[in-house]
């Protein structure tokens, strides 16, 4: 299997939890790694922006000595957006329906983590 099919599973598997409308891995200069969506209306193409917005609140951080993210959600009025820091250079980001619970999204964030590390390595 290829490493993009691997991420593609993986990503597959973590949508399947409540709440998760879809999730996508790409790297913090914007690179697009993986996307998996069950929801018609996000797409892709986000990607470079996401990483923007992740890298300007990492910044923000490093900058009033919070200490690093331990993870980053936006919320909006229909969907939120859940990032994490998958490694120094990769992040996964999920988009949620309004009623997902955080700490569980966030749990098995923490849970994905490894196995992307491993298909990357």
């Amino acid at each position: 299997m290829e490493i993009k099919e691997s991420l593609e599973q993986i990503l597959n598997n973590l949508n399947q939890k409540e709440g998760i409308l879809a999730s996508l891995l790409v790297r913090k200069d914007g690179l697009f790694l993986a996307f998996v969506s069950n929801d018609d209306s996000i797409n892709r193409n986000t990607a470079v922006s996401l990483a923007t917005v992740f890298n300007t609140f990492e910044q923000t951080a490093e900058e009033l000595k919070t200490g690093s993210l331990n993870y980053l959600l936006i919320k909006a009025e229909n969907k939120n957006i859940f990032f994490i820091e998958v490694s120094k250079n990769i992040i996964l980001v999920s988009f949620l329906d309004s009623s997902a619970k955080i700490n569980d999204i966030y749990k098995e964030a923490v849970k994905t983590t490894p196995k992307i590390m491993g298909v990357l390595k």
